[in-house]
């Protein structure tokens, strides 16, 4: 079977985009991260954070941050954010600096 010339060479057009569309998926697929890093959130559930979560909080540093869980796992949970001036270190202006920063979401605070 013998192809026109014309015919021939809307087959080579074609094959020709098609491939360029292939390869310029390829190539996206190579510069694309696969996964992105997680979202910094805007707060946090002080009733489930880590204690080197809480140390990223301004002005709270590691040993701060350990003295709050332990308070924390004391009560069996904070019921409020107003509570935690009841941790050596945190004060009226420190609470007021990580407030906005924080949660206590409904399903973890103490019965």
């Amino acid at each position: 079977m013998r192809l026109r010339p014309k015919t021939l060479l809307c087959l080579v057009f074609v094959l020709t985009l098609m491939l360029g569309y292939i390869g310029i998926q390829l190539w996206q697929a190579q510069t694309t991260p696969t996964s992105l890093p997680p979202a910094e959130t805007e707060w946090m559930d002080i009733n489930q954070v880590s204690f080197r979560e809480l140390a990223t909080l301004p002005g709270i540093g590691v040993e701060l941050a350990r003295r709050i869980v332990a308070q924390r796992e004391a009560q069996q949970g904070f019921t409020h954010l107003t509570e935690l001036p009841t941790v050596r270190g945190i004060g009226k202006k420190k609470l007021a600096r990580i407030i906005s920063k924080l949660r206590i979401l409904p399903e973890k605070t103490k019965k």
